[in-house]
């Protein structure tokens, strides 16, 4: 019976080779992703949502290219999306793995002047017309891998990623999740916006690993949790074409100490709180950091599991109160 949830994934159960999608490019990292598709374009200004990651708007990942901001709603879309303009791209989000068909029309009007980031969304597949990345690390135990798919023919990497971490996910493996802790953070601190393939291991690891099941058992956790706690959800969901989501989005009508949350063994990653040190952010995106609790749902756990993790929320939520 699982007592913790959360916390980075260990290796699934591996199985017979299952090919990955012939149009992607095998890269180490989705900020490589975005940094070929700033290369390829070479736009002069980029648009972003103010609710992001560093990683994303690093130098080391967009260059000098000016950043733009955009805000979002509580769907989690474009509020007030900018039209193109010469030398322009876009950085379309897909938070959660929740907006791949409410996106399409923006991606239909940039098309290779958008970016798809679906790093939270493994399964939604490449974007017509434009350039789409994926994240193997946020839905599978590897220590690297974000497959990128180009609008017209791709460039293959002559490099691969040689120095991957990988004690974390032995560790995991051996059921010691928590003494791997700082290997997990030394492997995400090695991430970089270089032009290079996944490690060898992490490739042969994604190759073997069931993805069908941990898509089938992503999107059955969500929509369970989802029935329990829709009724004190702020967020306006799109759930009807939800396939293995990276989390399940609660967005509380208060601020929430994660730590709390973490103490009763639940691991919601805080996203993102360097937000919050940034000059004019809007007071919605501010308040994403502090309200939002990104719930596992992925493939450790079944339905049952989802139910305990939800009593002990709610208890957590009613002592509040």
């Amino acid at each position: 019976m699982r007592t913790t949830f959360g916390g980075y994934l260990g290796p699934d159960i591996f199985g017979d080779a299952t090919p990955l999608p012939a149009e992607g490019v095998l890269l180490s990292t989705g900020r490589a992703c975005i940094a070929a598709a700033v290369r390829a374009e070479r736009p002069q200004r980029l648009w972003v949502p103010h609710y992001i990651c560093d990683s994303v708007i690093d130098p080391d990942t967009v260059g000098d290219v000016q950043l733009a901001h955009y805000t979002i709603g509580n769907d989690l879309l474009p509020d007030r999306p900018p039209s193109p303009e010469a030398d322009d791209m876009i950085l379309l989000v897909n938070y959660f793995g929740l907006l791949t068909e409410q996106l399409r029309p923006w991606a239909e009007v940039w098309r290779e002047r958008c970016i798809m980031d679906h790093s939270q969304a493994f399964f939604a597949g490449p974007t017509a017309g434009g350039w789409t990345f994926n994240s193997a690390r946020k839905f599978f135990g590897v220590a690297d891998g974000a497959l990128l798919f180009p609008p017209s023919e791709p460039v293959v990497p002559t490099e691969r990623n040689t120095t991957p971490i990988t004690t974390h996910l032995l560790l995991a493996l051996a059921g010691e999740q928590r003494m791997g802790l700082a290997w997990h953070r030394s492997n995400e601190a090695s991430m970089s916006a270089a032009f290079r393939g996944c490690a060898v291991e992490s490739e042969v690891m994604l190759l073997h690993t069931d993805r069908d099941r941990v898509r089938r058992a992503r999107t059955e956790n969500f929509l369970r949790l989802h029935r329990q706690l829709a009724d004190r959800n702020e967020l306006r969901m799109h759930t009807t074409a939800v396939e293995g989501p990276f989390a399940y989005p609660l967005l509380l009508p208060v601020p929430i100490d994660h730590g709390v949350l973490h103490r009763s063994g639940i691991f919601a990653p805080v996203l993102w709180p360097e937000v919050l040190s940034r000059p004019q952010v809007p007071a919605f995106e501010r308040s994403l950091v502090q309200r939002l609790v990104a719930l596992p749902v992925d493939q450790r756990y079944d339905p049952t599991d989802m139910d305990r993790m939800v009593d002990r929320l709610i208890g957590i939520l009613d002592h509040q109160g």
